[in-house]
């Protein structure tokens, strides 16, 4: 029927046909706005950078990727992550103030570093601190973790999320280190970091601080004797090219944690920062898990091109006991709370099998 010829139709059947064709209309609008989330609806197009010292490949490069690709989707395109490994953008030091001053969104960064900004950081940096990955993860994602977030606002920087991380193995180039008296004199290439830097003093090194980039260099010029990281970042960066030794000492734990600037975060509406914390939370486990295999296959890797050696309980138990004065140096200067939020924290996740250890 032509439709001018519905001007001719009874009054009751031609509001009955505009009922059907104005419903009609309303759902095909609905269907239309269905296929664009609230959220997508809300995030405006926009860049970021997120970038770090770990090289391309590593478990941490990987994750980083992963995260891109869902703060993409989850924003329907609007929001993109250039992810920059490898420290491209600097040692951590410099990273870190490029993100404060929002020249750089993001980075990742070890929580060692945050000492300067935040005191209560070095405490997760205390040697033999924990006894697996797991103890780690559920400290930093419980109320320790969300205390220390909290006063690094203050120093322009949102922590989006902690992402896990690794044991710290020492490598060198001159002997094996068997026993505490084996480090004595070893120059040692550690973090710029009071507390790395006292820790190896403890144990009668001489600790050399500085930026990561350009370690492989350095160690193959034999301008440091070691060096102490994780052992997939020795396997990933080849430092078993330039040093011939190996000890398991596995001395402290590299707490990797991601933080975003806060010039840059106060920009975004609630729906991008959403989406932000919810790309994080979802690739949190993928760094965590991958970098806990990384570390079983890098050591087996490592066994076969250095000398390796494991050190005995009554070793490790010597470790500690020159390590104890930096321990409770670092205690007695951070906020009670804090400490005994963190040692409770420890304390009730060995219980009933053991105790935090002595401090």
């Amino acid at each position: 029927m032509p439709l001018a010829a519905t001007t001719t139709l009874p009054h009751t059947l031609r509001r009955a046909l505009f009922k059907l064709l104005t419903g009609a209309l309303a759902l095909a609008v609905a269907s239309g706005a269905a296929l664009v989330s609230p959220v997508q609806a809300q995030v405006r197009d926009q860049a970021f950078v997120l970038g770090f010292q770990s090289p391309r490949g590593n478990s941490l490069a990987e994750s980083a990727e992963r995260f891109a690709e869902i703060v993409a989707k989850k924003s329907g395109g609007s929001m993109t992550v250039n992810v920059r490994p490898g420290g491209t953008l600097g040692g951590d030091v410099q990273t870190i103030s490029a993100v404060q001053a929002g020249q750089v969104a993001m980075t990742t960064v070890s929580a060692g570093l945050m000492v300067s900004l935040v005191k209560e950081f070095s405490l997760l940096d205390l040697p033999y601190l924990f006894d697996s990955h797991e103890e780690e993860w559920a400290i930093t994602d419980g109320p320790f973790g969300k205390m220390v977030a909290e006063r690094l606002a203050a120093k322009g920087l949102i922590l989006v999320g902690w992402n896990g991380g690794g044991f710290r193995h020492l490598t060198n180039s001159l002997r094996p280190v068997e026993k505490l008296e084996d480090l004595k004199g070893l120059k040692v290439r550690v973090l710029q970091s009071p507390l790395f830097i006292e820790l190896w003093q403890s144990f009668g090194a001489n600790p050399v601080p500085m930026p990561f980039p350009g370690l492989y260099s350095v160690l193959e010029q034999k301008v440091v004797d070691a060096q102490e990281n994780s052992a997939s970042l020795v396997v990933s960066l080849k430092f078993n090219e330039v040093q011939k030794y190996l000890m398991l000492s596995r001395h402290s734990y590299f707490s990797a944690m991601t933080v975003f600037s806060k010039v840059i975060w106060d920009q975004l509406n609630p729906e991008e920062r959403q989406v932000i914390l919810d790309a994080q939370e979802d690739t949190k486990m993928l760094f965590r898990n991958g970098a806990r295999l990384e570390e079983i296959r890098a050591i087996e890797t490592l066994r076969k091109t250095m000398q390796v050696v494991d050190p005995t309980p009554q070793q490790i138990a010597r470790l500690r006991a020159a390590a104890r004065p930096i321990v409770q140096k670092y205690m007695a200067d951070a906020d009670p709370t804090v400490v005994k939020v963190l040692f409770s924290e420890i304390d009730t996740l060995r219980a009933p099998v053991l105790s935090a250890p002595a401090r």
